[in-house]
């Protein structure tokens, strides 16, 4: 399993295959095609049940015939597994996705690692019956465990449907916070409730803010006791002094941290970690944190695609190890991802 770990670091070429958005850590091409047909079955271990009745809802997205389930594992064309002694390689978000002739298999060392193989798979599968798709194999795990999203709704606010879809594309994107200011009387106990639910299921948590009270602003003076701070992206200096008092932080990104109205170039080539930090006091940056604005908050307003694309920049920033970004690489496959995911 150590071996396993080192090797997550090493980079691996692009081959023809489906743009993945954020890009894996490693991706290897297997010689051979799965063909997916009518008939093939399906075997999950017993903790991802959830997880199957996602794989069948993706699969039938795609336009695929139903997958029927079997209870052996050895007749299953495909499998989700949860295997806990994977966790020292892939931790409790890794996974390890792999294509070959007979089968999919989806492993990870839970359920969170498996249901994030699967939006893998969905960025994957083919459209229509027959359809063949390329051997591979792909491990994976997260540079941060603190990927969010921090939404400010403007007055109006979004309604459950949008918030529903807004999560659904976080969950694609492998995101896995979401920070709600929500529309003041906008939401019913019960829609909020809701919505949480909707937002555990894919493993997302969800923190519930009132206006005004945002954790976002950077304390003047660090406070003494331990806890997660979120800092300003602007902050390097403040950002290295807090980490030396043994404080966890969190990254905030938004168009005053960057000095500049948010473009996807400059949002994707964002570096959480200052330069100057030392490598032991890494590890406390847990991960990063944008901020949107809705648009009756801001003065200019801002189209959903525009959203959409930078929620995808930031998922590589805070999923996809540093040394295997590339915006050109990105770019290119931003143009196909969004056809195909962020319909209007």
């Amino acid at each position: 399993m150590k071996s396993l770990l080192l090797f997550l670091f090493i980079s691996s070429p692009l081959f023809g295959q489906r743009s993945i958005i954020p890009h894996p850590a490693i991706m290897q091409s297997k010689r051979g095609e799965f063909v997916v047909r009518a008939g093939l079955r399906v075997w999950v271990s017993a903790s991802c049940l959830s997880e199957q009745i996602f794989l069948k809802t993706y699969w039938q997205e795609a336009g695929l015939p139903v997958l029927s389930t079997t209870a052996k594992a050895k007749s299953a064309n495909v499998l989700l597994l949860v295997d806990t002694a994977r966790r020292e390689a892939l931790g409790l978000e890794g996974y390890e996705l792999i294509v070959s002739v007979k089968r999919i298999t989806i492993a990870g060392a839970s359920a969170t690692g498996v249901f994030y193989g699967l939006q893998t798979l969905r960025q994957l599968l083919p459209n229509g019956i027959d359809s063949p798709m390329q051997g591979i194999r792909i491990l994976d795990k997260p540079r941060f465990g603190w990927r969010s999203f921090r939404l400010e709704e403007g007055r109006s606010g979004k309604g459950i449907v949008a918030m529903k879809r807004l999560l659904d594309e976080l969950a694609l994107l492998k995101l896995n916070r979401f920070q709600w200011q929500p529309s003041n009387g906008l939401y019913t106990q019960q829609q909020t409730r809701d919505i949480v639910r909707y937002a555990e299921e894919r493993h997302i948590t969800i923190t519930l803010e009132k206006r005004g009270l945002s954790n976002s602003v950077v304390p003047a003076h660090p406070p003494s006791a331990k806890q997660v701070i979120y800092f300003r992206k602007s902050d390097p200096r403040e950002t290295l002094k807090t980490a030396k008092l043994g404080h966890d932080l969190v990254i905030t990104i938004s168009e005053n941290s960057l000095n500049s109205e948010i473009s996807v170039d400059k949002l994707y080539l964002t570096e959480p970690i200052p330069e100057q930090m030392p490598e032991d006091l890494r590890p406390q940056i847990l991960g990063v944190d944008y901020e949107f604005l809705d648009a009756e908050t801001t003065s200019s307003a801002k189209k959903p695609d525009q959203l959409q694309r930078e929620l995808a920049a930031l998922a590589e920033v805070a999923w996809t190890f540093a040394q295997n970004k590339d915006l050109t690489r990105f770019k290119a496959g931003l143009r196909e991802f969004e056809m195909r995911w962020f319909v209007n």
